[in-house]
């Protein structure tokens, strides 16, 4: 068959049709991206030291500091950054009991 007999068949552009007879029965090949550097990285240690010294501090707050080293990306990839090393205080665990009507004033 023909290049355009081909094209006209299958729905395809004909230029298409040539590249992948050029290309011969092998498939695509498809590979993982390489990872790319991430723009947070060179102030990852900064954002750490400044937590733990200032546990409060906002991520607003974070965001003009680390704006003014030098980032260039966004105010979401901080957040996403804040949200793997926050300092969450967990509550102590405590032990609730029931006692009868009366029988707390006893206990305490």
């Amino acid at each position: 068959m023909s290049i355009n007999a081909i094209a006209q068949q299958t729905g395809l552009d004909r230029k298409t049709v040539r590249k992948y007879l050029k290309r011969g029965l092998e498939g695509p090949s498809y590979c993982p991206r390489a990872p790319r550097p991430r723009l947070l990285e060179p102030f990852e240690d900064y954002l750490s030291k400044r937590i733990r010294a200032g546990p409060g501090l906002s991520g607003r707050r974070l965001f003009r500091d680390v704006c003014a080293l030098g980032l260039t990306g966004g105010y979401t990839i901080l957040t996403n950054f804040l949200r793997t090393i926050s300092l969450r205080s967990t509550r102590p665990f405590e032990r609730q009991f029931e006692t009868c009507g009366g029988a707390a004033q006893q206990i305490l």
